[in-house]
């Protein structure tokens, strides 16, 4: 048997296996992931005298999805409660990512109080982010201090962060990685910000660092910085911390390690002492924030 196919056939079936073959090779070609995106959030640490929802509502306008504050025991849980309650904290375009507190490890907390506190971030899924300090050289103590604050975290379903502070107990992410092991908690991780590591001069082994806390971190800071702040040579934060559009230190010298080996969590402006405006710095920060990571975004991941 003889099947004739007319001409104008044989171009359609063609044509048909062209375009579906272009198709597949497209696919096939086209990358199996998309950049990475950390979800960009702010501290609150310069515009703390405002009620919680206009802190929020703020953020909100300006892009930003996540917030932390800081924590005063003395004020109680009123704090945490007005956070939550806010309108974007609500309906999730905005997250409560992190309380920041600092205690000191010779000094008993009120159990009750923390407890209650884990209580109310249990909610929200909110990182507890630890500043530990006290007298040096004394391991065993502090060790013992952060275990109980884990314990008690962990009864919540709560996980601890590390916050590495210039100038205290534990001062960057890579002795923070010490304690961790001493401590050996599993709900105990550790946070990195680009202002601490510049204070202790680290700025040339940022990727170094960054690779070796991988997966221990949870939070991240960036902000503006200056060269002349590194060190210790101008003492304060006003060269270390600033918006992120300021500055003559590359903040991708910092953004790059953190997609290159894996880090997808929140990544936060730090905004202690700054003297600009919220309505001003915020915007600017939020602007500088995009540039960077579409400049990122165009590089090739493996470098």
């Amino acid at each position: 048997m003889t099947i004739k196919i007319s001409c104008s056939s044989f171009l359609i079936v063609c044509g048909t296996f062209t375009l579906w073959f272009n198709v597949l090779y497209a696919n096939a070609a086209a990358p199996t992931t998309q950049p990475t995106r950390n979800l960009f959030g702010a501290f609150n640490l310069n515009m703390t005298e405002r009620p919680p929802a206009k802190q929020v509502n703020l953020l909100h306008k300006n892009g930003y999805e996540g917030l932390m504050f800081w924590w005063n025991p003395g004020a109680g849980l009123k704090q945490i409660e007005q956070f939550q309650a806010a309108g974007p904290v609500q309906d999730g375009s905005v997250k409560l990512l992190a309380v920041l507190s600092l205690h000191n490890f010779t000094k008993a907390m009120d159990p009750n109080l923390l407890d209650s506190l884990f209580e109310k971030m249990a909610i929200t899924h909110t990182y507890y982010w630890l500043m530990l300090d006290g007298p040096r050289n004394q391991d065993e103590q502090f060790v013992a201090a952060l275990q109980k604050i884990c314990e008690q975290a962990k009864a919540r379903g709560v996980e601890v962060v590390f916050y590495p502070h210039f100038g205290q107990y534990c001062d960057t992410v890579e002795e923070s990685l010490r304690l961790i092991k001493l401590a050996d908690r599993t709900n105990l991780f550790t946070s990195v910000h680009l202002c601490h590591e510049l204070k202790k001069q680290n700025q040339n082994r940022l990727g170094e660092i960054i690779q070796r806390a991988a997966s221990m971190l949870k939070l991240a800071s960036v902000n503006g910085a200056f060269n002349d702040g590194i060190g210790n040579k101008i003492p304060g934060w006003s060269r270390v911390i600033c918006p992120l559009d300021e500055g003559d230190f590359d903040a991708k010298l910092f953004l790059r390690p953190l997609r290159k080996y894996g880090y997808t969590g929140p990544i936060l402006l730090h905004t202690f002492g700054l003297a600009a405006k919220p309505e001003d710095h915020y915007p600017r920060s939020m602007a500088a924030w995009k540039s960077l990571n579409e400049t990122l975004d165009m590089e090739d991941p493996k470098k």
